[in-house]
């Protein structure tokens, strides 16, 4: 990478940090290039305003920098004469060069807006990318695109080219500051995503929308938006392709906050126009909320690899969620901007407009629109009330972000879901049995009526069960309500005990059927590390079934088994093994001792054992389960081995 292409690419980094950090990936093992490079940096920021008349004394000058005949910087001003062009004054400047408003006399007059490369710029490679600007200009013809009129040389070499004066604020600047209401601002987007269609039909992909780069200007009375600043776009016309390779492949390029993740690495050479989609979507929900997806000022406070990181991997909020948050700036309105907290915005924007907006901010570009003419249909599709392409993403789809975001967690709650399911299937399956035995023994119509109502009555109970069970995960978002950076294990847990609480008392009816979700519950929570509300859960189980059912009924057991799991979990290793030592021996006298909830209760007395350091009692215990597991089972199967 050449010394004038990193000072370009330093010059794009407004602060400190942010500079700081490139400096360091770009002149890696190399501090005399750094040196040169923040020597080039320091002439820059002494040389002034560009308005001003040339300076003799801007600092240090390397054998990079341009320089007239005596040794000063070439710096345009007012007045000064480029080409056929009278400079009036600046209007705006990147890190490559300086745009300024100049009257054009000859052959006819008018208002010309003018681009300069910055001196000491001239390098090849940036030459190459703004001849590729000056090419897209003169391919592209779009009343929402900003005319190319011209191109030429100053005096010293340096590149220029001219095109329209566009006379106008952001689209963000413009839609605030007129009160605009979202619709309007709708109406204002779409023909931006035409203007870019329009481009990438052309072949050329801008790569650093922004809405400093998307300027509404009046025309008749009417807010007209227009496209500027192709000064970083990527040729992939047949016409443009040999440019390719030298207008900022393998660099980092484009605006941090409105970058798309395939962009933000410094060798994104595999750009293709789903890349400005995405920028599209930065703009419209920043038209939409006020802020970016990523907040600017979160970007700002970290260091470059870690805003890429952010870029490319975390998923940022519906325009909805961010409306919602308390902190959040004040949304689009009818008339003006809502008081914080207003319900109005998210309302307006919650359902079609944050399935445009999102389908725009797909990680994954094959899920994005695949052009801008796609995007601008839907968005003329929500304003005329019909249904938009754009849709929520797919369970299965949303399952599997979740699983890449919190893989353990997700695998441990997926694990808990199964034995819900599992355990309530199960009961389930039971009570139908049960159902059909008792008709099948009823002799009289009257005894399976009253079958029949019971076994209805318990189904109902369980269909109850179920419903409070499901609310565990029923709308879970993680995205949405980790946005307090909480866990997973802490909103399930929240969860679980709102659904304790249902079952509580009366909610379900049956005493048994909800000491059997009670149970249920207690092993989920065991799961999840809560070792508290789960003994909480195993001893109401447990009290219910010892009355109902009595205390050798396995249902009893079993809650005392998993209750001495729960002792062990809180450290209260003697009070467990006392409790598993009973059981063990109730289990051993009712079931047998090949039964598997005895098996189950042999396993942990074991390890409760290896855990206070009776290492024999534990060995001996363990491979009498292995045994047993070997001759009923096989010595292949998962339990034995």
């Amino acid at each position: 990478m050449s010394e004038e292409t990193i000072f370009a690419e330093a010059l794009e980094r407004q602060s400190p940090a942010e500079r700081d950090a490139y400096l360091r990936e770009a002149c890696d093992g190399d501090p005399a290039l750094r040196r040169r490079i923040e020597a080039l940096l320091t002439a820059h920021e002494r040389s002034g305003d560009l308005l001003d008349p040339p300076v003799s004394d801007p600092g240090p000058i390397t054998e990079n920098s341009a320089t007239a005949g005596d040794g000063r910087l070439i710096v345009e001003g007012p007045g000064a004469r480029v080409g056929p062009y009278t400079i009036v004054r600046k209007i705006g400047e990147g890190g490559m060069g300086v745009v300024f408003l100049a009257q054009q006399e000859r052959p006819v007059r008018r208002t010309v807006a003018l681009k300069v490369i910055r001196p000491g710029m001239d390098s090849a490679q940036v030459i190459a990318r703004l001849e590729a600007e000056r090419q897209a200009l003169a391919l592209m013809d779009h009343p929402n695109i900003a005319r190319f009129l011209d191109a030429g040389a100053t005096d010293s070499g340096r590149p220029f080219f001219v095109m329209e004066p566009v006379d106008g604020v952001p689209i963000t600047e413009y839609c605030d500051r007129h009160g605009l209401t979202p619709r309007q601002r709708l109406e204002l987007f779409e023909p931006v995503c035409r203007a870019i269609q329009h481009a990438h039909q052309k072949g050329i992909i801008h790569r650093d929308l922004k809405p400093s780069n998307v300027l509404v200007a009046g025309c008749d009375g009417a807010p007209v938006p227009r496209v500027i600043d192709f000064g970083v776009a990527k040729a992939t016309g047949p016409d443009l392709a040999e440019r390719a390779t030298l207008t900022g492949d393998g660099l980092l390029i484009g605006t941090l906050e409105y970058m798309s993740p395939e962009q933000a690495s410094f060798h994104a050479a595999d750009i293709d126009t789903r890349s400005d989609i995405y920028s599209l979507g930065v703009i419209l929900y920043e038209l939409l909320t006020g802020t970016t997806p990523f907040r600017k000022g979160r970007l700002g406070g970290l260091v470059l690899d870690e805003v890429l990181r952010v870029i490319r991997e975390e998923e940022p909020p519906r325009p909805s969620t961010r409306l919602g948050e308390p902190d959040a700036r004040p949304g689009p309105s009818s008339g003006r901007p809502p008081s914080p907290g207003s319900a109005a915005p998210t309302r307006l924007v919650r359902g079609d407009l944050d399935w445009i907006v999102m389908k725009c901010l797909e990680k994954d570009r094959a899920r994005r629109y695949e052009t801008a003419d796609a995007l601008a249909r839907d968005i003329r599709r929500h304003l005329a009330d019909e249904p938009v392409e754009a849709s929520p993403p797919s369970v299965v789809y949303r399952l599997g972000k979740l699983l890449r975001r919190h893989r353990g967690p997700v695998l441990a709650a997926s694990t808990i879901v199964l034995l819900l399911i599992g355990g309530i299937v199960g009961t389930a399956l039971g009570l139908m049995q049960a159902m059909a035995a008792r008709r099948a023994e009823a002799s009289r119509a009257e005894g399976e009526r009253r079958a029949r109502e019971t076994a209805e009555r318990r189904l109902a109970q369980i269909e109850k069960g179920i419903v409070i069970l499901g609310s565990i995960f029923e709308d879970l978002d993680p995205q949405a309500e980790q946005k307090e950076e909480r866990p997973l294990r802490a909103i399930l847990g929240d969860r679980l005990d709102r659904a304790a609480a249902e079952l509580d008392g009366e909610a379900v009816g049956d005493p048994l059927v909800v000491a059997g979700l009670q149970d249920r519950l207690g092993r989920t929570d065991l799961g999840l590390g809560r070792a508290a509300a789960a003994k909480e859960l195993f001893t109401r189980a447990m009290a219910t079934r010892e009355a109902r059912l009595g205390a050798d009924h396995p249902h009893t057991l079993a809650a005392r088994s998993h209750l001495a799991v729960a002792l062990k979990e809180l450290g209260r290793w003697s009070e467990a093994i006392a409790l598993a030592e009973r059981v063990k021996d109730a289990q051993i006298r009712v079931l047998g001792i090949e039964h598997p909830d005895t098996l189950a209760t042999l396993d942990t007395l074991a390890f409760l054992y290896g855990g206070v350091g009776r290492y024999d009692d534990a060995i001996a215990l363990g491979e009498r389960v292995r045994d047993i597991l070997s001759r009923t089972r096989g010595p292949d199967d998962d339990l034995t081995l």
